[in-house]
């Protein structure tokens, strides 16, 4: 059975079919659009619910760290934020409401002997109700600053949502290359213990030299140690992942998931076009234009604001009453408000450089993104198509002349080595690819490659299955020479 086990193991090394190929015509949706919650089929229909526990797939791991990763909620708290800031921009200011009373004086004819008390004379009351006036565009440009903060916050939550994607992506991707590193040390275990098994019982019977067992023990304590350290790191790849979605612990059982290598790649001279959407080079064109509002806000400044008010004079005596108009306008003398001209001006032309700078970076990595797709792709290919495959042609020949007694003990150990080595190398080959393909992705802001599928790939080729599937006893015993009554017709 873990020869059974080992064929499946090569699942994640030689996969290569795809369901759809990169260059397919369909229209390319946003990358995470179909990540969103889908509304019911049905108003009797029960919506799926992610839970976050059992096998997990690579596409409900996603939906689970955008929905629960606390980065995400802080990011979503800031957008909150700047809409109430964007609300409070639209706002006036406030009248101002002024109450006075003159000619309250102390002394005076009024008081007798002592001269205190108040004077005779008649306590005007005033109250007038002044409102400042905004001149110079100083409200619509403090409007359209706030909407820029605004969709600068927007764009930071989306690049922010791109992360945890790729992060998230590739942390699945590296749990599932470890739990498969795991799975083939778990099967060098088993050989080993099945050949210091074997070998022992030979040495009992005097058929095995001291120096074999002696190899074959140290292989197998180094085969358990490789386990040890393979399961060190799923477990760590498994924390690592549920830190992403939101889990403390890892709540899933583990990561379930079968992902085709296509032929065909995305070229780059298409893809390069597609970087301008990216949510960090929207965000510093936004941020451009915040600046260019920031600018005429400051230019507004300069210009003064008045303020009027009409007001009511009341004379306590009632003879005479008389309303009141005002006009108050500051003179710019001193303060013109030049310098945070010349500020904004400049930070127009910084956030401006920090735009071309963000793009040329989003495009060296896009190009060096193609590079390493491409390389891993090679490598794939040349591992499954020729390096796996004639390591299991070559563990099959060697398992037959063994029996045959052609080929010694430690060519057979040395040929299971080859072959696992050779698996091993071919899943970190595949985890590569997988992982560039998911930044490729992210830099693009689109989907470019199939990521649904949720079971588990097996292996069609039934070479390496029919070189493990040797009864146990003729994998590890030669044939007996023929006897001489036996040979002779």
């Amino acid at each position: 059975m873990h020869r059974i086990a080992f064929a499946a193991l090569l699942a994640f090394a030689t996969g290569c079919a795809s369901a759809h190929q990169a260059g397919d015509p369909r229209p390319i949706p946003p990358l995470l659009a179909d990540l969103a919650p889908k509304p019911a089929a049905s108003p009797n229909a029960t919506p799926r619910v992610v839970t976050g526990r059992g096998p997990l797939s690579l596409v409900d791991a996603q939906r689970l760290a955008l929905a629960q990763n606390p980065a995400l909620a802080a990011r979503s708290t800031a957008v909150q934020a700047r809409v109430g800031e964007a609300k409070q921009a639209r706002a006036i200011p406030n009248p101002e409401l002024e109450l006075t009373a003159e000619d309250l004086v102390v002394g005076g004819a009024g008081g007798g002997g002592g001269g205190g008390g108040v004077d005779a004379q008649p306590v005007q009351l005033t109250a007038a109700l002044t409102q400042p006036i905004e001149l110079g565009g100083k409200r619509g440009a403090r409007i359209a600053a706030a909407q820029h903060r605004r969709v600068e916050a927007e764009l930071e939550l989306e690049r922010e949502r791109l992360r945890v994607y790729r992060e998230t992506s590739k942390a699945f991707i590296d749990l599932l290359a470890a739990q498969r590193r795991d799975a083939n040390a778990g099967e060098m275990v088993v050989l080993a213990e099945e050949t210091m098994r074997v070998l022992t019982a030979k040495a009992e019977a005097g058929r095995t030299p001291d120096l074999e067992i002696k190899r074959t023990r140290v292989a197998l304590a180094l085969a358990r140690i490789e386990r040890r350290k393979a399961a060190q790191a799923r477990d760590a790849a498994r924390l690592a992942l549920a830190t992403l979605i939101g889990q403390s612990e890892p709540q899933f059982e583990r990561a379930r998931g079968g992902f085709a290598i296509p032929d065909k790649l995305p070229d780059l001279a298409e893809l390069l076009p597609r970087v301008e959407h990216h949510p960090e080079l929207r965000r510093c064109h936004t941020v451009i234009a915040k600046k260019r509002t920031e600018l005429d806000a400051a230019r507004a400044d300069a210009i003064p604001d008045v303020s009027v008010g009409l007001g009511y004079r009341y004379l306590k005596d009632g003879a005479r009453s008389a309303l009141l108009a005002t006009l108050a306008i500051p003179v710019p003398l001193w303060d013109r408000n030049q310098g945070r001209v010349d500020a904004a001006g400049h930070e127009i032309a910084g956030a401006q450089h920090e735009a071309e700078a963000a793009e040329l970076e989003l495009t060296r990595e896009l190009k060096q993104t193609v590079r390493d797709l491409h390389a891993a792709h090679f490598e794939v290919q040349s591992l499954s198509r020729e390096v796996v495959a004639e390591a299991r042609e070559s563990y099959g020949t060697i398992v037959d002349g063994y029996r045959l007694g052609r080929f010694g003990y430690l060519d057979l150990l040395d040929a299971q080595r080859t072959l696992f080595a050779a698996v091993q190398q071919a899943v970190e080959a595949r985890a590569l690819f997988f992982k560039a393909a998911i930044d490729m992705e992210g830099l693009v802001g689109q989907s470019l490659f199939d990521w649904t599928a949720d079971g588990e790939q097996t292996d069609n080729d039934l070479g390496i299955r029919q070189a493990l599937e040797h009864p146990r006893n003729a994998a590890f015993e030669p044939a007996e020479p023929a006897t001489k009554s036996e040979s002779t017709p």
